[in-house]
């Protein structure tokens, strides 16, 4: 078919040429821009349509666009009416365009274009088009006038954009049109209340005469005549990030269909914090210079958002609740069964109206239980039934403190109210426990109510201490060691109340296994300390089954002489060494208990806590230098070491007979009466009484 065109058009120039009586103008070829689309410098809500927003005084941005089209241009002879083949094939831009606002109502856009044109060379009556090739367009500078600002959230908005057309372009390669061009747009737009938008674009631009340009080589013809623009465009959400785009952009030359490019354009655009991308996808609706048969464009933008109207509305998300123990029995500085804890809510409005009608609900957690007469609200002390004051426990709300609070206000000396009230945990609970509380806000801007982040509580469980034994994450400390017979695997009678208190713990832990590893002094050969050790720790497995603790909760180990504590050089390193220790297995079954205190127990070790939890400040632990380093100086007077008053203070003079007394007997010097110090003490005075 193109062929055809060709032979036709070929004809036609034959037939004209060779006719000397025809009384017709000589046909030229009209050069005009292959390149039509052009985006708007500024981040539009649509593509190639301008809105009437400007950007704020001091901003800028600066934004990509690029573009395939197919078949932009034909090959028409002036004042013919018959269409020939094509001349420009396709064509590749890509636009740089930039904005910055210089004022409220004003500012200054630029456009940058690049384009490739694939054309075909056409020869007529001595005008020769060129193959085509990578050239700069036509630069675009323009401005912004807001007339009629569009107002914030939804209106409709009025701005003018005068424009000047650089001639920057190739014309010989179709990528320009050599030509000065003045003009502009008047631009209105529409925001509804669903956010969607429509604009209107229509202006003109004069174009000047061919000035330098030789007529023997563009014709005499080669004239641009001035054009009307027009375009429009709507914008609807599809989503949080997604826009849909339509619009049509079209030129009005006033010598008929083929100066009057007609163009429509679906895009997409997606956009994240800053930034937005957009594809589309059209094409021509009719056969002018410039409109395609189809065209494809990508752009990367700035991407920003419109302003929306604040509602006037009350804001109660900034109120918070928090809790803290009321009554702490044992001192210990956190919740256990059996405290009393204390719960405020405060309720604070930063909204910009005032909050009505406004209601707490706080339901009390689980495992809880109301204190009557604890209830109050702005430091006043309320009743718990549902009387004349603001507020009742369980008359409204099931299990609940219910607070008819009335207004708040938004202004700073009247937006927060204050409430309190206290609840006892239940004295039974056996296990780590989070009591969960959430406290629902009501008002007449949101009757169905808004909860309050929740305020979560641990609740810990105690181990009773036994007066022998200490329990610690990674094992049951022994305030004394168990003692065999001589050489033998038989405990000896004054170790049973030790391992009567190991039962009872494992009996109160049911969940707690042990491994019971047997040690010895380095006095005979490793073969036979290591067997030692083994039968130790079995007499020991089966005094405990004996006494009510199962026996696969129980493990056993030897060790021999290889894990010494002390120095087998000293007679007091070796009884150190000649022990069995008590390793927990399953330390996550102690996950977030804690000890309870017997009264004037020694406090053997440093009270131990789970990992993430705070060491206890409890006033039943016993300080460094109280009762312990009182009887600490006491068995050194016994054993010589310490010859001063004994006051229980862990003085200069306490450190360096306790140093002495490391340091004699094989122990690591520390200078602190630390556990293994201690036992080491009572084995030292055990074995002088032994002597005598």
């Amino acid at each position: 078919m193109r062929a055809k065109w060709v032979r036709q058009a070929a004809l036609a120039l034959a037939l004209v040429a060779s006719s000397a009586s025809a009384q017709v103008k000589a046909p030229g070829l009209v050069f005009e821009d292959a390149q039509l689309f052009h985006p708007a410098t500024d981040p539009s809500r649509f593509v190639s349509v301008y809105d009437s927003r400007n950007l704020e005084p001091g901003r800028y941005s600066l934004g990509l666009y690029g573009t395939y089209a197919l078949n932009p241009m034909e090959l028409r002879l002036e004042e013919s009416d018959e269409r020939s083949s094509r001349l420009v094939k396709q064509t590749i831009g890509a636009d740089l365009v930039a904005a910055i606002g210089l004022t409220e109502r004003f500012q200054l856009g630029l456009d940058v274009p690049y384009v490739y044109t694939d054309n075909r060379r056409v020869r007529a009556f001595g005008a020769l088009t060129e193959d085509g090739g990578h050239n700069l367009g036509d630069v675009a500078l323009e401005a912004k006038l807001a007339l009629l600002p569009r107002p914030v959230g939804e209106g409709f908005g009025l701005s003018l954009v005068p424009r000047v057309i650089f001639p920057s372009g190739n014309r010989e390669e179709f990528a320009g049109t050599g030509r000065w061009q003045y003009g502009g747009l008047l631009v209105a737009d529409v925001r509804t209340a669903g956010k969607i938008n429509y604009a209107l674009n229509f202006g003109g631009l004069m174009r000047d005469k061919p000035g330098l340009a030789d007529p023997q080589l563009f014709g005499a013809d080669d004239d641009l005549d001035d054009q009307l623009l027009y375009g429009g465009g709507v914008t609807v959400p599809l989503g949080d990030h997604l826009d849909g785009i339509g619009e049509i952009t079209g030129r009005y030359g006033f010598r008929g269909e083929r100066t009057a490019p007609l163009e429509g354009l679906l895009s997409a655009r997606i956009h994240f914090g800053g930034v937005a991308f957009t594809v589309g996808a059209g094409g021509g609706m009719t056969h002018g210079r410039g409109s395609p048969d189809f065209r494809v464009i990508a752009g990367v933008t700035p991407y920003i958002p419109e302003k929306e109207v604040v509602t006037a509305l009350p804001d109660l998300t900034g109120s918070r609740k928090t809790w803290k123990l009321a009554d702490d029995p044992d001192g210990d500085g956190r919740p256990n069964p059996g405290d009393t804890l204390e719960y405020a809510v405060t309720l604070v409005n930063t909204g910009t109206k005032p909050a009505e009608d406004v209601v707490l609900v706080d339901a009390l957690p689980e495992r809880t239980s109301f204190v009557p007469g604890s209830l109050t609200f702005r430091d006043e002390a309320m009743t718990d039934t549902a009387d004349d004051d603001a507020a009742d426990f369980g008359a409204s709300n099931p299990n609940a403190v219910t607070l008819k609070i009335g207004t708040i206000g938004n202004e700073a000396s009247q937006n927060s109210v204050r409430s309190r009230f206290r609840v006892k945990v239940d004295p039974a609970l056996t296990e780590l426990t989070v009591i969960r509380n959430v406290a629902v806000v009501k008002h007449r801007d949101r009757p169905s109510g808004e909860p309050l982040p929740p305020t979560e509580t641990q609740v810990f469980p105690k181990i009773r201490e036994r007066e022998t034994v200490v329990v610690t994450p990674e094992k049951l400390e022994l305030t004394r060691n168990i003692h065999f017979e001589f050489d033998r695997a038989t405990i000896r009678r004054e170790s049973y109340p030790v391992l009567d208190d190991v039962a009872a713990v494992l009996k109160e832990n049911a969940g707690l296994n042990i491994l019971v590893e047997g040690h010895t002094d380095s006095v005979g050969t490793v073969s036979y300390n290591q067997k030692l050790s083994e039968r130790r720790a079995a007499s020991v497995k089966q005094y405990l089954a004996g006494h009510g603790v199962a026996a696969e909760r129980l493990a056993i180990a030897g060790r021999g002489e290889l894990a010494p504590i002390a120095s087998n050089e000293t007679a007091v390193g070796r009884a150190m060494n000649r022990r069995v220790e008590f390793l927990i297995v399953n330390p996550e079954a102690l996950a977030g208990k804690t000890v309870e205190k017997r009264p004037f127990v020694d406090d053997i070790t440093p009270q131990s806590e789970p990992a993430g939890v705070r060491p206890s400040t409890a006033s039943g632990v016993a300080p460094a230098g109280d009762r312990g380093t009182f009887e600490v100086q006491r068995v050194l007077a016994t054993l010589g070491y310490y010859r001063a008053s004994v006051t229980g203070i862990l003085d200069a003079e306490t450190a360096a007979a306790i140093r002495k007394f490391q340091s004699e007997n094989g122990l690591t010097v520390t200078g602190i009466p630390d556990a293994t110090t201690r036992k080491a003490l009572d084995e030292a005075l055990e074995l002088q009484r032994s002597r005598h």
